[in-house]
């Protein structure tokens, strides 16, 4: 299909259509600038409280590897009862690195269990698997059985995690 001649005329006649002026990217309200800071200002508060929560927890993350050292030495029969009887030191070493030296040190038997449970509800040190760590502190030939350790295990990794260094 041929076009004809004035067709062809208006076709070469037509302009491309004019692009508008760039958008700028910059608020027009200085409220966008108060906006901006205070969302910087938020976040860097929070990147603060993080970080410091990340080193006051630092005490936290070395017990759990020493737990889990401790976990691998109890696979062991040649250091089973060893790491057993290492688990009350492990405790007692965490809550002097988060909790004051005066409130804790003192603290043996009936005292120290009611301590694990007040900082670290629903408890189960003083009445519970937890009635093991003085035994295991104290009595040589004390020695749980798999099933009762491995409750002992969890309770202290639960403590380790989730104990309350203010009270």
């Amino acid at each position: 299909m041929a076009l004809d001649a004035a067709t062809t005329q208006a076709l070469a006649d037509l302009q491309e259509l004019p692009l508008p002026a760039a958008v700028s990217y910059r608020p027009q309200t200085i409220g966008w600038a108060f906006v901006g800071a205070t969302v910087v200002t938020a976040a860097a508060i929070a990147a603060w409280r993080w970080w410091q929560r990340w080193r006051a927890n630092a005490y936290r993350r070395d017990a759990l590897r020493e737990m889990a050292d401790l976990e691998q030495r109890l696979a062991s029969p040649e250091t089973h009862a060893a790491a057993a009887h290492a688990l009350p030191a492990l405790v007692k070493r965490t809550a002097l690195a988060c909790t004051a030296r005066e409130r804790v040190a003192r603290l043996s038997e009936d005292e120290w269990l009611a301590f694990l449970d007040r900082t670290c509800p629903p408890g189960g040190f003083a009445a519970g698997p937890g009635l093991w760590l003085p035994r295991l502190a104290y009595e040589t030939g004390a020695e749980p059985s798999d099933s009762e350790l491995q409750d002992l295990i969890a309770l202290v990794r639960r403590w380790i995690t989730h104990h309350d260094a203010r009270l």
